[in-house]
């Protein structure tokens, strides 16, 4: 029976190492759903706004954040360097290349 209260206190502590662990690694869950939500809210946007998007951008990379275009160009390494700049997240920023072809593309 001690055995077993032992085992149990030492897999509590395990558990609340690995807690911690990952809280070291990724932060606030409540932080990281907020921005997942985000996330999905401005990819939703662009998604939602696409076909005009196409039109305005075409054949470029379009870095998309709270709700609007931030930066766009025709390389992936030209709209990250403005990402930068701005100092925007480069976490949270949603980037797309914009082509009429509709081929998918694997970045």
């Amino acid at each position: 029976m001690q055995a077993d209260v032992e085992l149990n206190k030492v897999q509590g502590f395990e558990a609340m190492d690995r807690e911690q662990e990952i809280r070291e690694l990724v932060g606030d869950p409540r932080v990281v759903a907020r921005e997942m939500q985000a996330f999905e809210k401005d990819s939703n946007a662009f998604f939602s706004q696409e076909k005009r998007l196409l039109e305005q951008y075409p054949q470029q990379w379009v870095a998309f954040y709270d709700g609007k275009v931030q930066a766009h160009g025709p390389t992936h390494e030209t709209v990250l360097k403005e990402v930068g700049k701005r100092g925007l997240p480069k976490g949270r920023v949603f980037i797309r290349f914009l082509d009429k072809s509709e081929r998918p593309l694997i970045v």
